[in-house]
């Protein structure tokens, strides 16, 4: 009998058609039995819930308003007056302090006040006005509520391509950067940007090129070849005397060091103004497909023939990019082959597919017997064309291997390419165990280098750099190493030959591997 009363009682409630006599009478019921308890709490968060996919615009001020609506609407100072006051007093306090248990043990004494805390706001408030709530059924828990950032992609452009690119000023890009506003120093080389907008663009060395957003830059100097599709049109490329504003084409601009400007049109329409004077009228001129004009440097304008053999191409550079592949493949192959004959190499696995035994990844160290079990793995092209590695994805994706020596001095490397950071920690090499010189090395959740090693029963330390993954750098091939000294005592982190990191060893001992796995951790 009570307990089709109660979900008469409840159906009320969720229609927003309950009475304040019918109201104590759930208090009531609810009461004297924690099970309705636990049930009312769940379909009020489930009812919450579903409002949540009703309603898209469903934040803070929208609950408030709406439990405010409803108090004015029943006239009740009861009930709905303290469940919003008490989601109000907690949503002005720390949001990265601890939730209380919300599911009620069965012997636990509820008063009113507690029973409308527990049993509408957290079931209700938890889910929308604090914002943070992992639901994993009616067990108990403690969740801890904490901010969630989003990252923030500051980038205008991306580099897709490069052929023998060298720079200048200390920089130094690779293919997959994402570019803020930025000016870049190409000494020499090829380079291919794709902009935000759509646009894209080679650019030639030596060259000064301005990126000042998604569909503007300056060329200073250098030779610069632009694709414009339709949805990128207005797209906006400046020299020291001109501006160019492309109408959905395809054209080249050849700027030099003293100023002397060549514009080529080989496909569409482009508009093409004198410099600084926002674009006035009277300067303007439309060049179509097949037109020409220079400019020097005191502003006089010439027609001339256009030369697009004079720019690079995307096909071209197809050709160029694939020859470049292969000399560093062959680069590789030749450093390969001299860390295969180093002795003081432990263990050394070059990720080369073998057809006869592909589900082994053999070692080349001049140690043998260190040959590495794939479990799950899918073998996959790796930084050229001709060159393999293997991909760890799934949670069963690992290759287990067995390294007995002792050492008092050990550095970890490896080419890799992070596609995401999805664990708390993200193993490159962990040894299946942790006791006492055993070493785990791995990236954090916030794309941070760790070493963490066991010294001894008391210490536990992680030896951590800086952040190196982040948006920017997700899906790029990188080098990654670390050095761990006993006898020196410190620990240090490379990043593509660069250190990042350094710290003293603390209590170190010597580094003992065993049975480990690389790209994953039983």
């Amino acid at each position: 009998m009570s307990h089709s009363r109660f979900e008469e009682l409840l159906g009320l409630l969720l229609d927003d058609r309950i009475a304040a006599a019918q109201l104590d009478e759930l208090h009531q019921l609810v009461q004297s039995q924690p099970a309705l308890l636990l049930e009312l709490r769940t379909q009020l968060q489930l009812a919450d819930l579903l409002s949540q996919y009703e309603d898209e615009t469903r934040c803070e001020a929208n609950f408030l308003s709406a439990l405010e609506t409803r108090r004015q609407a029943t006239n009740d100072d009861g009930f709905v007056q303290r469940v919003m006051s008490a989601v109000q007093r907690e949503s002005q306090t720390n949001h990265a302090k601890q939730i209380e248990k919300t599911t009620p043990s069965a012997n636990r004494s509820l008063s009113p006040d507690m029973w409308k805390r527990l049993g509408l706001w957290a079931a209700v408030a938890a889910s929308v006005v604090v914002g943070v709530w992992w639901w994993n059924g009616p067990q108990e828990q403690v969740a801890e509520v904490k901010a969630v950032i989003e990252p923030v992609d500051d980038g205008v452009a991306v580099i897709t391509r490069t052929v023998g690119a060298t720079w200048l000023e200390g920089q130094s890009f690779q293919v997959g950067d994402t570019l803020a506003p930025l000016t870049l120093h190409l000494a020499a080389g090829i380079v291919q940007l794709e902009f935000y907008s759509g646009a894209s663009v080679i650019l030639e060395g030596p060259a000064q090129f301005e990126i000042i957003n998604i569909n503007k830059a300056v060329c200073q100097f250098g030779k610069v070849r632009a694709m414009v599709p339709p949805p990128a049109q207005g797209f906006v490329i400046m020299a020291p005397t001109v501006e160019l504003v492309d109408l959905g084409t395809e054209f080249g601009l050849d700027v030099d060091t003293t100023g002397q400007t060549s514009v080529h049109v080989f496909t569409g329409r482009v508009e093409v103004y004198d410099a600084d004077t926002n674009r006035a009228v009277a300067s303007r001129r439309e060049l179509l497909a097949g037109d020409g004009l220079t400019i020097d440097p005191q502003g006089q304008v010439q027609a001339m023939e256009v030369e697009d053999n004079a720019f690079m191409t995307a096909s071209r550079m197809d050709g160029l990019e694939a020859a470049e592949h292969e000399r560093q493949l062959q680069r590789w192959r030749e450093m390969s082959d001299t860390i295969r004959r180093d002795l003081r190499v432990v263990a050394y696995y070059s990720f080369e597919r073998h057809a006869e035994a592909e589900r082994t990844l053999w070692s080349h160290a001049p140690n043998s017997g260190l040959e590495g079990a794939i479990v799950g793995c899918s073998w996959t092209p790796g930084r050229w064309p001709g060159k393999t590695a293997l991909e760890f994805k799934r949670p069963s994706d690992r290759v287990r291997l067995h390294i007995a020596e002792e050492l008092n001095s050990l550095t970890f490397a490896a080419w890799v390419r992070v596609d995401g950071l999805d664990r708390q920690f993200n193993t490159l090499m962990l040894t299946d165990g942790y006791d006492v010189g055993e070493p785990h090395w791995q990236i954090d959740r916030a794309g941070r280098l760790v070493l963490g090693v066991h010294h001894d029963e008391r210490v536990q330390h992680n030896y951590t750099s800086a952040p190196i993954f982040d948006l920017k750098r997700l899906g790029q091939w990188v080098h990654l190493a670390t050095v761990y000294n006993a006898i020196d005592r410190h620990a240090q982190h490379y990043l593509n030959g660069q250190l990042i990191h350094a710290e003293s060893l603390k209590r170190p001992p010597p580094i003992r591997i065993g049975d480990a796995e690389i790209g994953n951790w039983g």
